[in-house]
């Protein structure tokens, strides 16, 4: 799975990476897989999750903010998580999770407390 990058205020910023290195803002945006996990269950460990959304996007429309002010952080969007996990192979569909592969969930945490 691949995601794409299309305008964006950092692109050195790792994607898999949601909030700013320094404070400020972080908007870019994305498209590519979206895969995400549907109902209850986990990522890791049993209960796996019973069903997942699929689709693509073959156009850099799909937006995702973050913002960092000292050690507090928020995003909201399309984040890019990384589906290499061994432990995917057990809810993701097969040949999805390999070394460098990433996918796009919608998802938001508007409140993090973050290392300084």
């Amino acid at each position: 799975m691949k995601i794409l990058r299309g305008l964006s205020t950092n692109r050195t910023q790792p994607a898999t990476q949601p909030f700013p290195a320094s404070s400020g803002f972080f908007f870019e945006l994305r498209g590519g897989d979206i895969l995400h996990p549907w109902g209850k269950g986990e990522w890791f460990a049993p209960p796996y999750f019973a069903s997942i959304w699929r689709a693509w996007c073959a156009w850099c429309v799909l937006p995702f903010l973050s913002w960092r002010f000292g050690n507090i952080g928020g995003y909201v969007g399309f984040k890019v998580y990384g589906a290499d996990s061994e432990a995917y192979r057990h809810w993701m569909p097969e040949g999805d999770v390999y070394d460098g592969s990433q996918a796009l969930q919608m998802s938001g945490r508007l409140w993090a407390t973050l290392s300084p």
